[in-house]
């Protein structure tokens, strides 16, 4: 009698060896799922979506980019959205415009020396840099980022152009790639079929009105501080994240919106006096001896 059911129960589990063997043969890359307490729906996720050769925007996802806005599911959509948070600029926007993106935005690789936008151009398109680097210059055609020692450097995570679809003016700068770059655009037309413009404007509210606080623009004009404005962007940094690895050399001035940083500088201490005195009353505390004796 028990062999009998010990041989029905290896029969009934045959199938599930098989499965075992032949399954990560198949397909490498699991699929989780979980349940949303918030949304109070059923989330997937499936590893294969987030894998790509060397950093390179995942196959999967340039799939999507390639369907019209109209043709994306939504889990299409999410699948973007999650790839989508590894950008630092795209992550701080809030969830309804990171999704109101992912539904528009195209992708696009471009290589060494292209320029993607040029001084003096209206403004058509907003990037999101995925790989690679551009250099933001002051000439037409770019060429000055390859003679500037210290060129002004976009890395993957920042975004660029955004300001220019809030407006007719003119470009006021020259983006070039450094290398081989992959973007996600985000065209005037989709921009502002989907009310994104509407969305980027409290953005820039918020930067105006934070500068309009602070006392070193109390004297600047409306006019002025909006230029301003149009330059920079927000960024949000983690604990123990680097912000800035040599701000004496960044391209950038940063404020501080929220929060605290440290500030730290890597000297030299075998050629720093003001180290030799710390040492030399810690050799004296030691014993209550002269520090010639320690020197000696």
């Amino acid at each position: 009698m028990m062999i009998r059911v010990c041989k029905m129960f290896r029969q009934g589990l045959r199938g599930f060896w098989e499965y075992q063997i032949t399954e990560p043969a198949h397909r490498r890359h699991p699929i989780f799922s979980f349940w949303d307490k918030r949304k109070q729906s059923r989330i997937t996720f499936d590893t294969l979506d987030f894998v790509a050769e060397e950093g390179h925007f995942p196959l999967r996802a340039i799939h999507i980019t390639q369907k019209k806005p109209s043709w994306r599911t939504e889990q299409e959509i999410q699948t973007l959205c999650n790839i989508l948070q590894d950008l630092d600029c795209y992550r701080n926007y809030a969830e309804p415009l990171q999704l109101l993106l992912a539904k528009v935005m195209r992708f696009e690789r471009f290589g060494r020396r292209r320029v993607i936008i040029k001084k003096g151009q209206r403004g058509n398109s907003f990037y999101f840099i995925y790989l690679g680097r551009v250099a933001v210059t002051e000439d037409e055609d770019g060429s000055s980022a390859f003679l500037d020692p210290h060129p002004t450097l976009l890395h993957k995570g920042s975004c660029f152009g955004e300001m220019g679809l809030l407006s007719t003016a003119l470009r006021r700068a020259t983006v070039v790639c450094m290398e081989e770059t992959e973007f996600l655009v985000v065209d005037r037309e989709d921009f502002m079929a989907s009310k994104l413009d509407e969305e980027v404007q409290k953005e820039t509210r918020y930067r105006f009105d934070f500068f309009r606080k602070l006392d070193l623009f109390q004297s600047w004009s409306d006019e002025k501080l909006w230029d301003l404005v149009s330059m920079g962007r927000i960024e949000k940094f983690s604990y123990g994240q680097l912000v800035s690895k040599d701000f004496v050399e960044s391209s950038f001035v940063t404020f501080i919106c929220k929060g605290s940083c440290e500030i730290l500088r890597m000297i030299n201490l075998g050629t720093s006096p003001s180290y030799y005195n710390w040492v030399w009353q810690h050799l004296k505390l030691l014993d209550h001896m002269p520090v010639t004796v320690h020197l000696n």
